[in-house]
C-alpha cells in the first residue's frame, strides 16, 4: 500500500495531553494570501496528495504570499552570532547559544529574558549545541574549532547551578549535535572527529563511544520521540540510526541520494519520519520502519540547508538556508501534503528576510505555535505559525 501523508493527528503518550503551555502573548495575525496562496492553503488542510516514492519534486511556479513579519526579535546581549536554539519540552524555555560561547534562556512566553547568561568558562568556544531535558537539564555543547578540548556542560535550567561538565574524549568539541531522549535519561552529542558519545546522564560512568562508520565529521544528532533510538547526521551524506541503550545499529543507514553533507536532522513526533537537509538544498522526508525515501524537496534557489525541523503535527517541515557566503538568506516551510513553500520575509525590511546574514538553526515550539529562528547577527526570531493551522 502506497504511503501517504499524515492528517494532522497523532497519537500522544499516556499521560502527555496538553502538557505543553501555549505561550499567552501570541495572536493570531492577519496574513495576506493571493488567490493562489488560499487555495493551496485549503488544499493543504484536505491532505489526501501522496508521497512521491523518491526522486525530486519541484516547487509550485505560481506567487505565494508569505506569512507576516515575526515578532521582535531576541538579540544576543552579547552582539554575536546564534549558534544553536531549542526548546525546552514544556515550551516556557527557549534556550538560545552563541559562537562566544555564552547561553540564554528566553520566556516564550513573554519573549524576555529568563534569568542570567550561562557561560562555562573563558575561553571562548562557540556553542555547537543546546538541548532542554524533559527534567530541566540544560546541556551546552562548545565546538573548540582548533583551540581547546571541546566539554559539554550540564546546568539546572531554573536555578542556573551548574552540575557537571562532560569532556569530549576526542577533545574535538561539538559542532552542532546535541540531544536528550524524550525521558531525559540519555544524552547523545556528536563531535568533530566522527565520533558519537551517549551518556546515561543519572549514571557516573564513561560514555558509551560510537563511530560514524563512514568517518564523517557528525553535523547533527536527534532522537526518535518516545524511544532510546536516535539518528546521526554526518559530513558525508549518511544518516545512521543507533540505540543508546546498547550502542549498536538500530537500522540500515539511509543515504543522501545526492551525496551532500546533511546538516540538520529531525523526526516527525509520532517518530514515523525523518526529514534532513543538504548542502545542495535538497531536504528529504524518509519512513523510518522501512528506509524509503518519501520525498525530496528542493530549495527553490538552491540554498544550502542548516537546519530543518517538522511541525509537531508532522504535516509540515520548516528549513533554515543560505548560501555560503550568507548573503542570501531564507526561512521556508513545506507543506508536504501539497510540496507548496512558504518563504518567511519581513516587510518592514523592504521585503528582504530578516535573517539577512544567514538563517542558522531552528526548532518548533512543542505545541507548534512558534518557530524559533537564530541568525548570524545575534537575533533569533519567533514567528507566527497559527496559519498552518488556521
Amino acid at each position: 500500500m502506497a504511503d501517504t501523508i499524515p492528517d494532522g493527528r497523532r497519537t500522544r503518550e499516556p499521560g502527555q495531553e496538553n502538557k505543553a503551555p501555549r505561550p499567552r502573548w501570541r495572536s493570531r495575525k492577519t496574513l495576506t494570501w493571493t488567490g493562489t496562496g488560499i487555495a493551496v492553503a485549503a488544499t493543504a488542510a484536505v491532505l489526501i496528495a501522496v508521497f512521491a516514492a523518491s526522486g525530486p519534486s519541484s516547487p509550485p511556479s505560481s506567487p505565494v504570499t508569505p506569512p507576516t513579519a515575526p515578532g521582535a526579535p531576541l538579540i544576543d546581549p552579547g552582539g554575536t552570532g546564534v549558534s544553536s536554539v531549542a526548546f525546552s519540552p514544556d515550551g516556557s524555555l527557549l534556550a538560545v547559544g552563541d559562537i562566544n560561547g555564552t547561553s540564554y534562556l528566553w520566556n516564550s512566553g513573554s519573549a524576555t529574558l529568563d534569568g542570567p547568561p550561562m557561560r562555562p568558562g573563558a575561553d571562548g568556544e562557540q556553542v555547537g549545541g543546546i538541548a532542554v531535558s524533559s527534567a530541566g537539564m540544560l546541556a551546552v555543547g562548545t565546538d573548540n574549532s582548533g583551540r581547546t578540548a571541546g566539554d559539554i556542560t550540564l546546568w539546572n535550567a531554573r536555578a542556573r547551578k551548574r552540575i557537571m561538565t562532560l569532556s569530549d574524549p576526542g577533545g574535538a568539541g561539538v559542532p552542532g549535535g546535541l540531544a536528550f531522549s524524550t525521558d531525559g535519561i540519555y544524552l547523545v552529542a556528536g563531535d568533530g572527529n566522527g565520533a558519537i558519545y551517549v551518556w546515561d546522564v543519572y549514571m557516573d560512568m564513561p560514555p558509551k563511544t560510537l563511530r560514524d562508520p563512514g568517518t564523517g565529521k557528525v553535523l547533527d544528532v536527534a532522537f526518535q520521540p518516545g524511544t532510546h533510538t536516535f539518528a546521526v547526521a554526518d559530513g558525508n551524506g549518511s544518516i545512521y540510526l543507533w540505540d543508546a541503550t546498547n550502542g549498536v545499529a538500530a537500522g540500515p543507514p539511509l543515504q543522501d541520494p545526492d551525496g551532500g553533507v546533511l546538516g540538520g536532522v529531525s523526526f516527525s513526533a509520532d517518530g514515523t519520519m525523518l526529514a534532513a537537509g543538504d548542502a545542495n538544498g535538497n531536504v528529504y522526508i524518509w519512513k523510518v520502519a522501512t528506509g524509503r525515501l518519501l520525498q525530496t524537496l528542493h530549495d527553490p534557489q538552491g540554498l544550502q540547508v542548516n537546519d530543518v525541523s517538522f511541525s509537531p503535527d508532522g504535516t509540515a517541515v520548516a528549513v533554515a538556508a543560505d548560501n555560503q557566503a550568507q548573503t542570501v538568506s531564507a526561512i521556508r516551510v513545506w507543506i508536504l501534503a501539497t510540496q507548496q513553500v512558504y518563504t518567511f520575509h519581513d516587510p518592514l525590511a523592504t521585503g528582504h528576510d530578516p535573517h539577512a546574514a544567514g538563517a542558522r538553526r531552528l526548532a518548533f515550539s512543542p505545541d507548534g505555535s512558534l518557530l524559533a529562528v537564530g541568525d548570524a547577527n545575534g537575533n533569533t526570531y519567533l514567528w507566527d505559525m497559527l496559519w498552518l493551522h488556521s
